[in-house]
């Protein structure tokens, strides 16, 4: 009886929308037919009404378009493998779909996310149900076991299977498409309609807190259809796993595959050992002490009001409190990651990253060689300003020795006042803090620059690694050398002057230079 009162309430909400669609369509067809007839008789244009009318009407169609269509023209950024390219890992998926008493979906999508999701086609806000698709991040893959990958595929499905959730595919279907309501009126931005689309977006948003407890209760419902089938402890310790892995694999594209990207350079490592270099990411010792930190002090979540999710904290107490035997509480058949399900999974993997956008027309580098090129691009980037304030200063082309000869003519003080200020573009320094936090800019950009130059000759060599990610290694005493030669040039202790020499012999030709001192 609940359930059905439930679906009543959902309904209700659905021609509530279509009531609101309609209704305000017959208002503007009622006003423009009363409008133009007065402008008629008072022989003014009616086109302008027309105009008028449209400009209001069309964000009301086109919502209602949306809303109708629904879902179908979603494609996720991946590869759509069948069961002849990857028959073990849809024979899974269908054994679980058989557990949790659902139909296996019709296509399965592998993405380079850490993302597990189903959704169905569906018309009418999802009224009319279509086809049932599902998508799998690698990262989850690689980083899930295969009894783990059957409980968040378990746990997917299980939101169709009827009798497990509150809420019905219907249930589902509609909060998916009051979501693309949401979405679709907050593109029009500025204008009449979005002004008419607030209206829509403002009924949505109230749907989805009506309806946020059920989808809750859908959500841990979901996660019990999985433990029924995976086991309590498989189910819990998936669900522990499920963020770790999110924030892993944001730290291995920020410190390691993305870091060509985000220098601006357009570089990728190899596409086939991203995947895999996310294994051995997680394998570091620098990972697992992250790990047991995150597992230790869990940070707090962020949720949207209209996210079905309840926190993690929440979901993994729920599976726990549950009786140890639900589901036979059957150990792990194999430890065994669940990539090995994949034919040929570094090629599998490499096509999910072809895939994505963003990814077309970069170019491939090498690990080591990726490495070199981000260290150079960020060594030019930190010693820019230095040398377009040290050409502004001599009037003249500015080098690492020019910048030498600059200090052994007292000028670099010249140089400081030419480097730029926060918001000030290159204008001269003359507040004394500010000038203070130009020396110290300065000063580290004279770094960067013998830096570079060590790097080109090969002393200083930048290396990546899984536990120490992007970094320089110096030969034997160069780094406290640099250090002591660049202080004595630019700020010499005890009433010393400056000394260039050190720093000339360290950087200068092979003979010119001196040998580094521990």
């Amino acid at each position: 009886m609940r359930a059905f009162l439930h679906a009543l309430r959902l309904l209700a909400f659905l021609l509530g929308f279509y009531a609101m669609s309609l209704g305000l369509l017959a208002a503007i067809v009622t006003v423009n037919v009363a409008l133009a007839g007065a402008a008629m008789k008072q022989g003014y244009a009616v086109v302008v009404f027309l105009g008028v009318s449209v400009a209001f009407a069309s964000p009301v169609v086109s919502g209602l378009v949306a809303s109708v269509r629904g879902a179908n023209r979603h494609r996720p950024a991946g590869v759509r493998v069948t069961e002849d390219e990857q028959p073990e890992l849809w024979a899974r998926i269908r054994a679980v779909a058989a557990a949790v008493g659902t139909v296996a979906p019709v296509e399965l999508w592998l993405v380079a996310e850490p993302v597990a999701a189903v959704w169905q086609s569906s018309w009418v806000l999802g009224l009319v149900p279509g086809q049932r698709r599902m998508a799998l991040g690698v990262p989850y893959l690689v980083g899930l076991t295969e009894r783990q990958l059957d409980t968040v595929v378990a746990h997917e499905l299980g939101h169709f299977a009827r009798g497990d959730t509150l809420l019905s595919g219907l249930a589902a279907r509609n909060r998916v498409g009051l979501l693309r309501i949401m979405e679709r009126y907050a593109e029009d931005g500025h204008s009449i309609g979005h002004a008419m689309g607030s209206l829509f977006a403002g009924y949505a948003r109230f749907c989805l807190r009506m309806t946020q407890a059920e989808a809750r209760l859908g959500e841990l419902a979901a996660d019990r259809a999985a433990a029924r089938f995976a086991g309590r402890d498989t189910t819990a310790a998936a669900l522990r796993r499920i963020p770790l892995l999110a924030a892993a694999h944001t730290r291995y594209i920020r410190e390691y595959a993305g870091i060509g990207i985000d220098a601006g350079l357009g570089l990728l490592p190899p596409v086939e050992e991203v995947h895999s270099g996310f294994a051995a990411f997680l394998d570091s010792d620098t990972w697992r002490e992250e790990e047991g930190r995150l597992l230790a002090d869990p940070p707090r979540e962020k949720s949207s009001p209209y996210d079905s999710h309840p926190p993690m904290r929440e979901r993994v107490a729920a599976i726990e409190a549950l009786p140890a035997d639900l589901g036979g509480s059957r150990p792990e058949e194999t430890r065994r990651a669940a990539i090995g399900l994949l034919v040929d999974p570094a090629g599998t993997a490499a096509q999910t990253v072809r895939a994505l956008p963003w990814a077309v027309g970069m170019r491939q580098l090498p690990w080591r060689e990726l490495a070199v090129a981000v260290g150079s691009a960020e060594l030019d980037a930190e010693t820019a300003p230095l040398l377009r304030a040290a050409r502004a200063a001599l009037r003249g082309p500015a080098d690492l020795g020019a910048l030498l000869d600059a200090v052994d003519a007292s000028k670099w003080p010249e140089i400081v006042d030419c480097m730029p200020r926060p918001g000030y573009g290159g204008h001269m320094l003359l507040d004394d803090s500010l000038r203070a936090r130009a020396r110290a800019d300065a000063a580290d950009a004279l770094y960067s620059l013998a830096l570079a130059a060590l790097a080109e000759d090969g002393r200083v060599r930048w290396e990546l690694d899984w536990e120490r990610g992007r970094h320089l290694e110096f030969d034997e005493g160069l780094h406290a050398a640099l250090d002591r030669a660049v202080d004595a040039a630019i700020d010499p202790q005890d009433g010393a002057g400056p000394d260039t020499s050190a720093l000339r012999g360290l950087v200068g030709s092979p003979a010119e230079r001196t040998p580094a001192q521990a």
